[in-house]
């Protein structure tokens, strides 16, 4: 089944629920005929999957009227904040892309929170800011930063495999090969050495991360890998510990059909991760100043002018691709973020739970 297992129980539960609920309105040739559709699954719309058994019975003239009817029963008496209502699907191919239980894929907060840079930096030397979080990274001189699309790439798959394969070491084999594949980047020479260079770049680079509040300062020291090697047998990365307790405790779900959607704008990329983050984090309304925004996301940009052009042209590459349009606003002052909706949490928490239990430690955001 394309479907996750949850999902489709949940879609079960909540339609047979309701036609029993409907058996004492309906007339008994169209229970029979809402019977013979199998609900498979939930689509990214909060709608219940329906599919006709292979026997079933052609659709009365009045099932568009039956479908809502059962549509505003389940929205009445189920539990359920995520059902919005019911769709039929006659083809019988996958729609694994429609599926809110697509495969996942992983970045750490503080990843998130500040990111890469987004083009090649001269220095050594990088930084962001969150309100009282700052990132500085700096380089190896032989090797310098890692930037762009390809590093962002590369952090994702090294994370997702850290929670998938819950060890340290592993070598980028199959996994990896499937991974770019899953992106459409085709895997010729130049490219390839681009994508090694940004592991390379991610390697070697050393992150001190900076925390203060009122009571407390915190500062600490992260290699992303403490060992990288590349021979004739392939590529093998042993993470460094402070790396790999940090995707053990803190880390940020995210959905692989639309990171491959908008895989060629780090920027893109950079504000699906936060606003998935900060939206799940919202508890009431809020307003990012566009100074905070720029801090965050486009300090390597000469004008601030450039930098929110494209910031907007982003934004709407975003929205085009994932639930968030109704709960982020442009404003004149910033970015508005409103509480996401019931099931846009009720989704996220699932993802959370999936990946606490593929590792061994609680994972937390």
């Amino acid at each position: 089944m394309p479907y996750d297992r949850k999902a489709r129980e949940d879609a079960q539960i909540i339609y047979y629920r309701a036609l029993a609920n409907l058996k004492r309105t309906l007339p008994d040739a169209d229970i029979e005929y809402l019977y013979q559709q199998q609900p498979v699954g939930i689509d990214t719309k909060g709608r219940i999957i329906l599919r006709p058994e292979k026997d079933a019975s052609n659709p009365p003239s009045h099932s568009r009227k039956l479908l809502h009817s059962l549509s505003s029963q389940i929205a009445i008496h189920s539990r359920h904040n995520l059902i919005n209502g019911v769709i039929i699907q006659f083809a019988s191919h996958s729609c694994e892309k429609y599926s809110p239980y697509k495969e996942l894929l992983y970045l750490p907060r503080y990843f998130i929170n500040m990111t890469l840079p987004h083009r090649k930096v001269g220095d050594l030397e990088f930084s962001r800011k969150n309100g009282d979080q700052e990132l500085v990274m700096e380089a190896n001189s032989r090797i310098g930063l890692p930037y762009g699309v390809y590093a962002r790439l590369v952090l994702l798959y090294v994370t997702t495999e850290r929670v998938r394969t819950k060890e340290r070491k592993f070598e980028l084999g199959a996994s990896w090969r499937a991974f770019l594949k899953k992106m459409q980047i085709i895997g010729s020479g130049p490219r390839i050495q681009a994508i090694q260079d940004q592991l390379r770049r991610l390697c070697g680079a050393t992150y001190h991360i900076y925390e203060e509040t009122r009571s407390s300062k915190a500062d600490s020291n992260l290699l992303l890998a403490e060992r990288w090697m590349r021979s004739d047998d392939g590529v093998e990365v042993t993470l460094s510990p402070g790396f790999f307790m940090m995707t053990s405790d803190s880390i940020v779900p995210l959905e692989s059909y639309i990171v491959h959607k908008l895989r060629r704008s780090p920027l893109s990329l950079d504000l699906y991760a936060w606003l998935s983050y900060r939206l799940f984090r919202l508890k009431e309304e809020k307003t990012i100043s566009w100074k905070s925004i720029e801090q965050q996301f486009g300090s390597d940009y000469h004008r601030l002018v450039d930098f929110r052009r494209n910031f907007r042209t982003s934004l709407v590459k975003v929205l085009k691709h994932t639930r968030l349009a109704p709960v982020v606003e442009v404003r004149k002052k910033g970015l508005h973020l409103i509480p996401g909706s019931p099931s846009d949490v009720e989704w996220t928490e699932r993802m959370i739970a999936r990946a606490r239990s593929s590792t061994r430690h609680p994972i937390m955001i």
